[in-house]
């Protein structure tokens, strides 16, 4: 039997040198390791599953399911690039069953919203929308995830695209020939409260139960609050939840209440079908519910169009009575323990159709010194903001290459940005300390997906097209190197009587 300690680093199998501990539960351990048998080093994750018998058919039983799912889990990841790999599977005589899959280097969803706050809407949507492939293609391949969760999605380094890891098919199978040992039927409840849906905490999860569960994430990511700090009524039977949003569109709104439905025949039956309702431009109305007037606020999508965006809470679903909601720990933890699945619980919001998206993104603000109250905060268009954005492109080329212009690079940013140009640990240090530049070619703005402005603050997203080389010792880097069309969202902010960008994330 290998047993890992924080004292003396060990090697798996004469190959996998561990370095640290990642997580542990009941069904094992994950470390991260390095492959010593290959030429990079590469880092891997190890992730060791107990099974404890003494029947040796059973542990036939079991190593037949290991093998047959870590089959599954080499095809998938070979197959699918938001998957780990599969590098290797063995076991021991000792009761031990080890995975080597890929490290996935990022962070998960549950660390980036704990540092940074809720996500944007229009974040979330194409978050779901390049998660929902990947559901699709493995439920294609006849497989439920079981365990979709924050903590569960690493968004990757890399290229920024959400990694889906840590399926619950091996655990399942290793539990239920472990019970078959006792010669009963028993159900094995693979998952994590919260994100569980009901007929999944009995035993008996479907394609929807990975849907409920998405749905549930990107209900964390918009408003921060895990399931079991959200409470239902008990009235309408819906899930409070949109109130803690930002911005949020009526139109994603509906799809993720559908998602989260406890009766399987009133959600999505496919992921595929959830996709296409976010992918579609048309109204997604799953109720008649009546609306109530509330204020709007003028946003501006382009030079020659404004679109009202109403701001509305559906206050007629609160309700004053403390005794009609109950807080959805609580009502889990009932449901769980007592194995009764809950009723159909209707969700009640009336979607309108709405062309924009979130005003003011709540991910990608931060917090910055007010203005001395003496300054005249001048207001800033559309067509100005996105000259800045143009102007900051084309002084790329002179900031981030000999003779390193860190007087343009402060007429043009602050906050984050300034930061991270012109700290002492910041890129055009490391720049200077590795004789490296950035060469450019084509720089443009392609298209403006839209703008707020609001006080000494405004926020634009565009679509850019960029062609870069990064030249280090005059050898070009090739992996730092491209031409790519993005979408980033920059935060202007008015200091110093003149507007500055603040902080900007690509999408």
């Amino acid at each position: 039997m290998v047993i890992f300690t924080d004292v003396k680093p060990t090697v798996l199998n004469n190959r996998y040198r561990f370095i640290r501990a990642i997580s542990s539960g009941g069904f094992g351990e994950t470390f991260l390791a390095e492959d010593t048998q290959m030429p990079s080093g590469r880092y891997c994750v190890i992730k060791q599953l107990k099974v404890v018998t003494n029947n040796p058919d059973i542990y036939q039983q079991v190593l037949q399911r290991f093998q047959r799912e870590a089959a599954i889990l080499e095809e998938l990841g070979e197959t699918n690039t938001q998957i780990p790999k599969l590098y290797a599977y063995f076991s021991d005589t000792a009761g031990q069953f080890y995975l080597i899959q890929e490290w996935i280097e990022g962070e998960t969803l549950a660390k980036i919203v704990e540092a940074r706050g809720k996500m944007t809407d229009s974040y979330v949507q194409k978050m779901l929308i390049s998660l929902l492939s990947v559901i699709n293609y493995i439920h294609s391949k006849n497989i439920i995830h079981r365990d979709i969760k924050p903590e569960n999605i690493i968004l990757r380094q890399e290229d920024d695209l959400p990694v889906l890891i840590d399926f619950g098919a091996v655990k399942e199978s290793i539990s239920t020939a472990i019970n078959s040992e006792k010669n009963t039927p028993i159900s094995i409840m693979i998952g994590t409260p919260g994100y569980m849906a009901f007929e999944q905490a009995a035993g008996r999860p479907v394609y929807a139960s990975d849907l409920y569960s998405l749905g549930l994430t990107a209900i964390y990511l918009l408003t921060g609050k895990v399931p079991q700090d959200l409470e239902m009524d008990l009235q309408t039977g819906n899930i409070i939840w949109q109130e803690y949003a930002n911005n949020l569109t009526p139109k994603l709104a509906g799809i993720l209440d559908k998602a989260v439905q406890p009766n399987i025949s009133d959600r999505f039956t496919t992921a595929r079908e959830m996709l296409e309702a976010l992918e579609s431009a048309s109204i997604q109305v799953f109720t008649n519910e009546t609306e109530q007037p509330s204020p709007s606020l003028v946003v501006i999508n382009n030079s020659d169009k404004t679109t009202t965006l109403d701001l509305s809470i559906d206050k007629h679903l609160e309700l004053p009575s403390t005794q009609l909601s109950i807080s959805r720990r609580n009502w889990q933890k009932t449901v769980i323990i007592s194995g009764a699945i809950g009723s159909c619980l209707l969700s009640g919001i009336l979607l309108k159709n709405t062309l924009i998206k979130s005003s003011q993104p709540q991910l990608e603000i931060p917090t910055f010194p007010t203005p001395p109250t003496t300054e005249l905060v001048t207001s800033i268009s559309q067509p100005e903001a996105k000259k800045l954005i143009q102007t900051w492109l084309k002084a790329k080329k002179d900031i981030f290459a000999p003779p390193y212009n860190q007087k343009l690079a402060a007429e043009l940013t602050t906050g984050k940005v300034y930061d991270t140009i012109l700290s002492s640990n910041g890129a055009l240090a490391w720049l200077k300390e590795n004789n490296a530049y950035y060469q450019y070619g084509v720089q443009k703005i392609d298209s403006i997906e839209y703008f707020s402005t609001q006080g000494s603050q405004a926020t634009i997203q565009v679509k850019i097209t960029e062609e870069y080389q990064l030249f280090k010792n005059k050898q070009l880097e090739t992996k730092r190197s491209g031409s790519s069309q993005l979408t980033v969202i920059y935060n202007l902010q008015f200091i110093d009587g003149k507007w500055k960008i603040a902080a900007s994330r690509i999408i």
